[in-house]
């Protein structure tokens, strides 16, 4: 939920049993927190530091979100913790259970990456960027198509997509 009023805004978002509350009022944060305290009585967890698998590091200089202890989680269920780090996420021609455990060994390489946010950045322009190639995917000879968006320099959407296939009659057109 999002609510504006007067240049402020206020964010709710719900997931099963979690609720992140953010915003500029902090007046209008506390009256949403007491609400929900007689409603449903709650425990205020304080300042963000984790939600939905992402781990949130907040400095004087921005913003850190990562996927750490998810990674650390998996990498445990499949007994791999102690695992070598793998350099790159996929090598070609692997068989499905090959590559399930390459990708949780290039996991472990990752445990430290995330995005970073910066606090002061005041460029407010927004950048695009876009990519495609032409049936790069070994399996389904499909293309990718990719793009990535910037609020200044901080990313704030992305995306990779396999194109549907392209019939010979509309190549030819």
């Amino acid at each position: 939920m999002v609510r504006t009023h007067d240049g402020e805004f206020l964010v709710l978002l719900v997931y099963v049993d979690d609720i992140l509350i953010t915003g500029t009022p902090l007046s209008q944060i506390e009256e949403v927190k007491r609400s929900l305290d007689t409603a449903f009585t709650i425990k205020d967890l304080g300042n963000l530091t984790y939600f939905i698998g992402i781990e949130v590091l907040r400095t004087a200089n921005g913003i850190f979100l990562s996927q750490k202890k998810y990674i650390k989680d998996i990498l445990s269920d499949a007994a791999m913790l102690d695992c070598i780090a793998a350099p790159a996420p996929l090598s070609c021609g692997l068989p499905h259970l090959r590559v399930s455990l390459h990708i949780l060994k290039y996991l472990k390489g990752t445990l430290d990456h995330g995005l970073w946010y910066k606090a002061d950045d005041t460029d407010l322009q927004v950048t695009a960027y876009s990519d495609s190639d032409w049936s790069s995917c070994q399996f389904s000879s499909r293309s990718l198509s990719a793009y990535a968006v910037f609020l200044g320099s901080n990313m704030i959407s992305w995306k990779t997509k396999k194109q549907h296939s392209v019939s010979k009659s509309s190549v030819e057109a």
